[in-house]
C-alpha cells in the first residue's frame, strides 16, 4: 500500500510539471545615421502585413527600439523623424520564440 501511495504521489508530481510554450516573437533594432551615430526620438511604426495590425514606439536615447509579444508573420516597418529621410523595410519575418 505504501508503494502504491508513493507511486501515485510521484505520478501527480510529474503530471503537474509543464513547460510553457512561447507563441510569439520579438523585433528589435537600433537606428543610426550615415555617420554611425545613434538617433534617438525616431518614430518606429510596425504593421503586420497579413492582419493589418499596427504598433508604434520611439527609439530611446541610444537609438534602440523593441517590439515584444508579436504574433508570427510578416511585418513592415517605417522609421520617421523630422530632418531625416523616411526609411521603410518590408517583409520582416517574425517567428515564434525568436528575436528578429
Amino acid at each position: 500500500m505504501r508503494r502504491l501511495s508513493i507511486a501515485f504521489l510521484l505520478l501527480f508530481a510529474l503530471a503537474s510539471i509543464s513547460y510553457a510554450q512561447i507563441l510569439h516573437g520579438s523585433l528589435v533594432g537600433n537606428v543610426r545615421d550615415q555617420s554611425g551615430a545613434s538617433v534617438p526620438g525616431v518614430r518606429v511604426a510596425l504593421r503586420n502585413s497579413e492582419t493589418g495590425q499596427t504598433r508604434d514606439t520611439t527609439t530611446n536615447e541610444t537609438g534602440a527600439y523593441s517590439f515584444s509579444t508579436l504574433l508570427p508573420g510578416s511585418y513592415d516597418i517605417t522609421l520617421t523623424k523630422d530632418g531625416f529621410k523616411v526609411q521603410k523595410e518590408q517583409g520582416l519575418n517574425v517567428a515564434i520564440n525568436t528575436v528578429t
